[in-house]
């Protein structure tokens, strides 16, 4: 799986009608855990966006990285004080440069999402 690419393919499904979606997003891979591979998303906006209100209805879906695609499990937010410590680092350390409010917005504040990978 290529960690080095900008963005990821988050599929989801609509928690409005059940349609199936794409989103292009910012992500960072983490292989540091010994019992699990997680895709960290951050939304850091504010307002809620769609691929984050599809997550809270059904937190399951794809994701695809590199044209490799992966089942994933979400957890939203609720990731203890290290693990976000950790992502939130990983992220920053992975966008630094991009855009301020993308930097400002990483600082803790908003949403983040665990996507722990499945074989």
């Amino acid at each position: 799986m290529a960690s080095d690419e900008t963005h990821a393919v988050l599929h989801t499904v609509s928690a409005e009608d059940g349609t199936p979606r794409r989103h292009r997003i910012w992500f960072v891979l983490d292989r540091s855990a010994l019992d699990r591979t997680s895709v960290y998303v951050f939304s850091g906006g504010r307002r809620e966006p769609a691929w984050l209100t599809n997550l809270r209805a059904r937190p399951g879906g794809e994701v695809t990285i590199g044209g490799e695609t992966w089942r994933y499990a979400a957890r939203i937010d609720v990731l203890d004080e290290a693990e976000r410590d950790r992502a939130l680092g990983l992220l920053r350390a992975k966008y630094r440069g991009r855009t301020r409010s993308t930097m400002t917005s990483l600082r803790g504040r908003g949403v983040l999402v665990a996507l722990d990978l499945t074989p």
